[in-house]
């Protein structure tokens, strides 16, 4: 394989290695015109390059979230490009947004990687990106020390989680790099702290840019059609449902819910449970909630792309993670107007007024999620108020275009 490869239309498969001249930047422009973007030009376009890892999947939260950027950035102002150290079938066959360049880096173990780790400073001082944003541990020291190298006079860090990724290797070499980092961008305070104080970086380098959610798509339904969709769903009409939205692995606990409604259903009638999400613990899950005796109350629907609808059928929501940095299902979670039992992780806190719009319980304590569930099942007055509450600060705080609009002034040399 040569220093890139490029993804192509949907269904298209990987297209042809690149030229191992990249110093000529002869396939740059065929990668573009492929993909059916235009070659990239200087004008007053800012170009931005993004890199993360790869795409395994578009509803992943930080995949999800630069998705959403790059799909709705402003085309008249701002010309982004996605690069991605490995590929992955759903970038392969679907990821069209914009143009894509896969490096190809396994690791710096591997002679060949430093090639490519070269190609890509070239690509990025030939095509003159004007900024570069990196994503996730691997893709931060690479894209923060290829920027360097390039010349890119903007390089902007994410700051995404709270530590799940980080070694004290990975976390000394950060300070290294992070003196040639311009800007850094948490999706909450909590995080922002953390990092701060982790990483020594000062807190004016830092920005606080929420997640976003396309807000439209969690409307308020009737009563009959949340009858439709529970009855398509199995769940019954008049129990009281509980949601969690979830990739099934270890970070996200998914266990200590399944605990918790073992625990509730022993103690409230008509409550049942529906799991939204996929993952390695699917099985083990599954068996738990049978051996919990809750198998005919508990609905694992695996992975969905309708997670709008599944909310809507619920009553209330739940976040049982061990760690996060500001979640997705929180965001919506509000914008469906449900109200949330959170473990007390990330920016939880910002969001979370307890009693108000939900509660926050300590993390992997089921008995206290089950506590919560089984009182808001008896109170239903408060879910009215957390539905208002919750979706005034989903479009307050949450929306896409907030989000967008926040980073595009961060592009444009504008503090957000």
């Amino acid at each position: 394989m040569g220093l890139f490869a490029a993804g192509g239309q949907p269904g298209a498969g990987r297209s042809e290695a690149l030229s191992r001249d990249i110093g000529e930047n002869r396939e740059w422009k065929s990668i573009t015109e492929r993909k059916g973007h235009r070659a990239m030009g200087r004008g007053s376009m800012k170009k931005i390059a993004f890199i993360i890892d790869t795409i395994e999947s578009p509803t992943a939260g930080t995949e999800k979230q630069l998705l959403m950027l790059i799909k709705h950035l402003d085309r008249s102002r701002f010309e982004p490009t996605l690069f991605v150290l490995r590929s992955s079938p759903w970038l392969d066959h679907e990821f069209d947004l914009c143009p894509l360049v896969v490096i190809d880096f396994q690791s710096f173990a591997r002679p060949a990687s430093y090639r490519r780790f070269l190609g890509f400073v070239a690509a990025l001082r030939k095509n003159k990106f004007d900024c570069i944003q990196t994503h996730f541990v691997e893709s931060n020291i690479i894209g923060i020390i290829a920027g360097r190298l390039a010349g890119v006079p903007r390089i902007i860090s994410s700051r995404r989680d709270q530590g799940y990724w980080h070694t004290p290797v990975k976390i000394m070499l950060y300070k290294v790099l992070n003196r040639w980092v311009h800007y850094f961008v948490a999706n909450c305070h909590a995080t922002a702290k953390w990092a701060s104080e982790i990483e020594a970086i000062p807190m004016e380098r830092m920005k606080i840019i929420y997640n976003g959610a396309e807000l439209g798509l969690f409307q308020p339904v009737s009563a009959q059609t949340k009858n439709e969709i529970r009855d398509a769903l199995g769940l019954k009409r008049n129990a009281f449902v509980v949601g969690i939205v979830a990739n099934l692995r270890p970070v996200k606990s998914v266990a200590t819910f399944v605990r918790a409604a073992a625990i509730a259903a022993s103690r409230a009638a008509d409550v049942q449970f529906v799991v939204a999400g996929d993952g390695e613990q699917r099985k083990e899950l599954e068996n738990m909630a049978a051996e919990a005796g809750i198998a005919d109350k508990t609905f694992f629907l695996g992975k969905r792309t309708d997670i709008p609808r599944i909310l809507a059928a619920c009553d209330a929501a739940v976040l049982s993670s061990t760690s996060e940095s500001f979640s997705n299902s929180i965001v919506e979670y509000f914008a469906s107007g449900l109200p949330v039992i959170s473990t007390d992780v990330g920016g939880c806190r910002e969001m979370i007024e307890e009693g108000v719009n939900g509660y926050i319980v300590p993390v992997a304590d089921a008995q206290a999620i089950a506590e919560r569930v089984v009182e808001l099942a008896a109170t239903h007055e408060r879910l009215e108020t957390a539905r208002g509450a919750n979706r005034e600060k989903a479009r307050r705080m949450f929306s896409r275009e907030s989000m967008v609009a926040s980073f595009e002034m961060l592009y444009s040399g504008r503090n957000t």
